[in-house]
C-alpha cells in the first residue's frame, strides 16, 4: 500500500472477474444480475460496474435511485435496476436514464403510471413478490398466490409500464434445512405460472441470491442474482463443491508509533483492558470511522508481519492499539493487514464478522468512504 494512505482498501479486479466466470459456469450459463448496491459492498461501484459491464452482465443491480444515477452519471450504459422504492416526484429521472424499477405493489404501480404515461414516458419494471420474506412485495405466501397473480396481471396492463421481470428473495437458502425456501419457490412458481396460463410472460424471472447460487441449484431459472459471491465469500459456513471463488479485497493501515506499557497500564477508552505483564503494543492508523467494527475490541486482532496481534482496549475512531509484545522486527509505518493475506497468513472477513457478531455483509459495506479503495490487475 502507498504510505500515503492511512488505511487502503486494495481490490483485485482479476479476482472479480474469475469469480464472475465461474458463477457463470456454475449456473449453467444463466444469465447475471449482478448486485452492487452499497457500493459494490464496499469494492467501489463504478470501478466494479464498469468491470461487470465489460463481462456482459445482463442488469446491474442497486438499492436506489441515487445509486443507480452515480452509475450513469459516470458512463455505465447496462441495465440498472432500483431494488427500493424511487418517491413517484422522481419518476421520470427513472425513464431520462433507463432505469429499471422494482414495484412492490399494484398501488405503487398505479402510482409511477400515472406519473409517466400522460408524459407518453414508458420504464420496464420488475415485479416483486414477497414469498415469505414480510419485507418488499405483492403478498404470494399462505394462500394468497391466487390475489398476488391477479395484482401482478394488473400491474403488467397499466399505462406507461413495461413489465420485463419478475422476482422474490429468499429468508433463508443459506440454511441446510430448505423447507422453507422450498415453500418460497413454490409459491413463486405458483405465481408465474398462473400468469403465464394467461399469456402473461417475462424476460427475467429471479429468485436466486447468493445463498440460492450455492446452495438451491432448482432456484437458478434462466437467471441468477449474486451479490457476495461476486466478491468472492460465501454466505454460508463452507464454499460448495465445484465453486471457486477468490476473495477480491485486502483491508491495510500502517503502524504509527510503537511503545511499551508496563503491569497495571490500562489501554484506550473506558479502561478495558488492563496490562498484566510488560507489553510493546503498535498504534494502527484505522478505527471504527473507517469501518473497524467496535465489537472487535479486546476480542479480534489484525495482521502484523504475518502474525496476529490481538486487539488492545476499545477500538477508537481512528486509532486501534494491538499487542506485538510476541512479534519481532516491528516498526513504525510497518504494513498491517486487518483482513486479507500476509505473508501466507489470512484473516478473513467472515472470521471477524463471527467473532463481532454480525456477518461478512455488514464488515464489507462498513469499509467507509474515507479510505482510499485501490485496484491491481485490472483487465480494462
Amino acid at each position: 500500500m502507498s504510505i500515503l494512505n492511512r488505511t487502503e482498501a486494495s481490490v483485485d479486479l482479476e479476482c472479480i472477474k474469475h469469480n464472475f466466470l465461474e458463477i457463470k459456469r456454475f449456473t449453467g450459463n444463466a444469465r447475471m444480475i449482478c448486485v452492487i448496491k452499497a457500493d459494490a459492498y464496499g469494492h467501489g461501484a463504478v470501478k466494479i460496474g464498469k468491470l461487470y459491464e465489460e463481462l456482459g452482465a445482463d442488469i446491474l443491480a442497486v438499492a436506489c435511485l441515487d445509486e443507480a444515477l452515480e452509475l450513469r452519471r459516470n458512463g455505465i450504459t447496462s441495465p440498472v435496476i432500483v431494488l427500493g422504492a424511487t418517491p413517484i416526484p422522481f419518476a421520470r429521472f427513472l425513464y431520462e436514464n433507463n432505469i429499471i424499477q422494482s414495484v412492490h405493489s399494484f398501488l405503487y404501480a398505479k402510482e409511477l403510471s400515472d406519473a409517466l404515461a400522460p408524459l407518453g414516458m414508458c420504464i420496464k419494471v420488475h415485479i416483486k413478490l414477497d414469498t415469505g420474506m414480510s419485507r418488499f412485495g405483492i403478498n404470494a405466501h399462505r394462500g394468497n398466490t391466487e390475489q398476488a397473480a391477479l395484482s401482478a396481471e394488473s400491474i403488467t396492463k397499466l399505462p406507461g409500464i413495461c413489465a420485463d421481470g419478475i422476482f422474490t428473495h429468499f429468508a433463508e437458502a443459506e440454511s441446510d434445512d430448505s423447507s422453507f425456501t422450498d415453500e418460497q419457490f413454490e409459491s413463486f412458481l405458483d405465481v408465474v405460472g398462473k400468469l403465464e396460463n394467461k399469456g402473461i410472460t417475462f424476460n427475467f424471472c429471479h429468485c436466486a441470491n447468493s445463498a440460492a447460487v450455492v446452495n438451491y441449484k432448482k432456484a437458478h431459472l434462466n437467471c441468477v442474482r449474486p451479490g457476495l459471491l461476486l466478491y468472492g465469500y460465501s454466505p454460508r459456513d463452507n464454499m460448495p463443491e465445484g465453486l471457486s471463488l477468490r476473495p477480491a479485497m485486502t483491508l491495510r493501515s500502517l503502524i504509527a508509533d510503537i511503545h511499551h506499557i508496563m503491569p497495571g497500564d490500562s489501554v484506550s477508552y473506558n479502561r478495558t483492558f488492563t496490562a498484566e505483564r510488560e507489553m510493546k503494543i503498535a498504534v494502527v492508523l484505522c478505527g471504527y470511522a473507517d469501518g473497524i467494527s467496535r465489537a472487535l475490541s479486546n476480542k479480534g486482532c489484525f495482521l502484523i508481519n504475518g502474525k496476529r496481534a490481538p486487539i488492545l482496549g476499545n477500538v477508537c475512531m481512528d486509532l486501534t492499539l494491538v499487542d506485538v509484545s510476541d512479534i519481532p522486527d516491528v516498526r513504525p509505518f510497518d504494513e498491517v493487514v486487518i483482513f486479507g493475506s500476509q505473508n501466507g497468513a489470512v484473516l478473513s472477513p467472515d472470521e471477524l464478522a463471527k467473532i463481532s457478531g454480525t456477518i461478512s455483509y455488514e464488515l464489507l459495506t462498513s469499509v467507509s468512504k474515507r479510505v482510499p479503495r485501490t485496484y491491481n490487475h485490472s483487465p480494462a
